[in-house]
């Protein structure tokens, strides 16, 4: 490897993919990195770490992405032919994977040049790599540009923390800066490595110094978050956790049957008369009703003296604008509120322009053209949470988790510590490799924010994230073939 340039960036490229692929392989995140950096030390050309970088970007975000191949088999497509299929879906892979590894490219330049001009720019590179994965970030929303999105930072998949944080002993550093601060510390060990393996002798007495803090450190850390005091819930909570593929909308029975069983769920929820009833994203339990003023009537018929907290997603237009709306209904003061949702992805929430244009090309144009407004959706003009008291707990809809600052950005001064977190997964057909990267997200978020946030889930589990990191299942009350009901106290 040392005498292939290829096979140095191939090398560094594969390590960095397969570290987001399953916890186990998180550790060769830290080897791909230092080879990384020796690859960019020993290059002699800019168009060698130019194209260097962007294969072994292309590997990384392709191994970080690749569970958008999940999405197989797109029944909502119209297309039958799975080739066709999987070549549409191998090209967002890809195009997204580029769109990534050109923030990278960008920044391994940087380093390169920086180098050369003096060695001791040696130093800057941990700050410049973790800058390298907020600029993969905006990149990628300038490729993904459709209705209803912009430029933004918030497209966190890559980021070199989660896959640390897979590493025992290494997520509590989320409490001193989220993903980023996992991130700084993978490349800083990195760095520190790098210059123990590659750069002799010298920094040998250094090391070990340098190994004595960083475990000291990191046990009073760990110690720290994990001895944080329970924030208690308040009272019992049931979050339903669903299975529902995206596909079944398309179905002619489809949309019946999942308003059948999301109507059952939420009457048997309420028998035992729990504090808070939270449904997955785009459960659509209100859709069933003309008004607000219907839904009270039947939840109060179904339990008159109920002090619940109900709270439901689902599509809806606003002044011709469709928008991901949650539905809060309060039975203890009759009170109803709804918020909309204001960060969108490209994945099941809208569809980027050029995706959309080829789509229309390729699929059953009925189809697509129904997908697209059902699946467009815009940020709604219901943004703030002045109207609602500050009792009832902040809502992170769906794939806001990827964002580092989901939970910060956020901006609301309340009296709880609980997070809500409805979520869909039907376009990915319940992804192992998608919930492993969200589930360190969350964790991170949970740790950073000292906060417990509580997942309802279609095709994804119900749980909830607590401030030390830990992950809680909760108590199965109900299940069926469609629906499962988990109790959280």
């Amino acid at each position: 490897m040392e005498k292939s340039t290829f096979m140095r960036w191939l090398t560094a490229g594969l390590c960095l993919g397969l570290s987001f692929t399953h916890p186990v392989l998180g550790p060769l995140f830290i080897v791909g990195t230092v080879i990384l950096i020796r690859s960019i030390v020993l290059s002699d050309s800019w168009k060698v770490v130019l194209i260097g970088a962007s294969l072994a970007g292309i590997f990384r975000y392709g191994g970080a992405i690749f569970w958008v191949w999940d999405t197989y088999p797109i029944d909502w497509l119209g297309v039958a032919s799975p080739v066709t299929q999987l070549a549409l879906i191998g090209l967002v892979w890809l195009t997204n994977a580029v769109s990534m590894a050109t923030g990278m490219a960008a920044i391994a330049l940087v380093i390169f040049y920086l180098y050369k001009r003096d060695a001791r720019y040696i130093y800057t590179t941990p700050l410049l790599l973790a800058l390298a994965e907020v600029l993969s970030s905006l990149t990628f929303s300038v490729w993904s540009l459709g209705p209803g999105s912009g430029l933004d930072l918030g497209f966190s998949f890559g980021y070199g923390g989660y896959a640390v944080a897979w590493i025992p002993g290494i997520l509590p550093l989320a409490t001193i800066g989220g993903a980023y601060a996992l991130s700084l510390f993978a490349f800083l060990v990195s760095l520190f490595i790098y210059l123990l393996v590659f750069e002799g002798p010298q920094y040998e007495r250094v090391g070990k110094y340098l190994i004595i803090v960083l475990m000291i450190w990191l046990t009073g850390l760990n110690l720290c978050v994990y001895n944080r005091d329970d924030k208690p819930l308040p009272g019992e909570i049931i979050a339903m956790e669903m299975r529902f593929e995206s596909s079944m909308l398309t179905e002619e029975n489809g949309p019946a049957k999942k308003r059948t069983s999301v109507l059952e769920a939420v009457e048997a929820a309420l028998e035992s008369d729990p504090d808070i009833i939270l449904l997955p994203e785009d459960a659509r339990f209100v859709s069933s009703f003309s008004s607000a003023a219907e839904v009270f009537d039947h939840l109060n018929n179904i339990s008159s003296s109920s002090n619940t907290l109900l709270v439901d997603s689902a599509r809806s237009t606003d002044n011709g604008t469709t928008v991901l709306r949650a539905h809060i209904f309060d039975l203890e003061t009759q009170s109803y509120y709804y918020l909309d949702k204001q960060h969108m992805v490209p994945q099941g929430e809208y569809i980027p322009y050029w995706l959309s244009f080829l789509l229309m090309h390729v699929g059953d144009e009925t189809l697509v053209k129904k997908t697209l407004t059902d699946r467009s959706y815009r940020p709604g003009p219901m943004s703030h949470y002045e109207k609602i008291p500050s009792d009832i707990p902040s809502i992170l809809f769906c794939f806001e988790s990827v964002l580092p600052t989901g939970i910060i950005g956020i901006n609301r001064s309340v009296t709880s510590d609980l997070i809500l977190h409805p979520v869909s997964h039907g376009w990915f057909h319940g992804s192992a490799k998608l919930r492993y990267q969200l589930d360190r997200m969350l964790r991170a978020q949970a740790i950073w924010n000292n906060a417990n946030i509580i997942q309802a889930g279609n095709m994804s589990p119900s749980v909830i994230y607590t401030p030390d990191g830990r992950l809680n299942e909760g108590e199965v009350v109900l299940g069926s073939d469609l629906y499962t009901l988990k109790s959280f106290r």
